[in-house]
């Protein structure tokens, strides 16, 4: 299990994530095993001094355009740290700035994944049964597949579907495990952004969190912080979230 991680950055102002990148960071290095390399692409001239990690610091600002609704900021950073990935000759982890993943994640993914290329998640339905939107924030890549990815990725304008949201990273990955279904796999570990979540999983991801929430995560030894989360504190890699 050879990986380089990579990570997006973009701080909306007062939103707080810098508060939280320590807590992402702390986190995402308890993996086992740790990654080669850690990259943090950074987006609109926003960047934590002296943060660990490699990062690629750009002054663009390309959140707000509607118009280049398929190429989606973040997801660009997915392509790049893909194709990064298949430089170093490694596998590539995609962890979203704003998910916490807990307990053997890194070698649930490969079980999980198994022979096939690529594994992602889901969200999930009140019943706990899959949604049919796809969960994109934790994904790995095969290094063999990482080209075959960013192919896919930037060649295909996904037609909506009227059982997933129509966000275009979702349906994307939606339709490559359904058309790929013997390169691509979708784990059954772990909540993103449903709740409520279940701390005792001995595998799970959890992303969007509140600040109640990273206080009662502190409380049960999860993740570790002083003082409080700031009062306004939105984590989230959109503008509009």
């Amino acid at each position: 299990m050879k990986y380089l991680i990579t990570s997006g950055y973009f701080n909306k102002p007062g939103s707080g994530l810098d508060w939280f990148f320590p807590i992402w960071w702390e986190n995402t290095m308890k993996a086992n095993p740790k990654p080669e390399k850690a990259i943090v692409i950074s987006q609109g001239g926003h960047s934590i001094l002296n943060a660990p990690g490699e990062w690629i610091k750009l002054n663009g600002d390309m959140q707000d355009r509607l118009d280049l609704e398929y190429y989606a900021p973040n997801q660009i950073a997915v392509c790049i740290g893909a194709l990064l990935a298949w430089l170093e000759g490694c596998d590539f982890i995609y962890k979203e700035q704003d998910l916490l993943a807990f307990g053997p994640w890194v070698e649930r993914l490969y079980s999980e994944c198994g022979k096939k290329k690529m594994t992602f998640g889901f969200l999930r339905n009140n019943d706990g049964s899959n949604s049919g939107w796809a969960a994109n924030s934790l994904t790995l890549i095969k290094h063999e597949f990482c080209f075959e990815f960013v192919r896919f990725f930037l060649g295909t304008e996904p037609v909506r579907e009227s059982n997933i949201h129509s966000t275009s990273s979702e349906a994307k990955f939606h339709r490559l495990a359904r058309e790929r279904p013997s390169d691509v796999s979708v784990y059954e570990f772990g909540y993103d952004r449903n709740r409520p979540f279940r701390i005792e999983d001995e595998v799970w991801t959890v992303q969007k969190l509140t600040g109640e929430e990273l206080v009662f995560l502190k409380e049960k030894g999860l993740i570790d912080f002083t003082g409080n989360p700031p009062t306004n504190l939105q984590i989230s890699n959109f503008r509009n979230v």
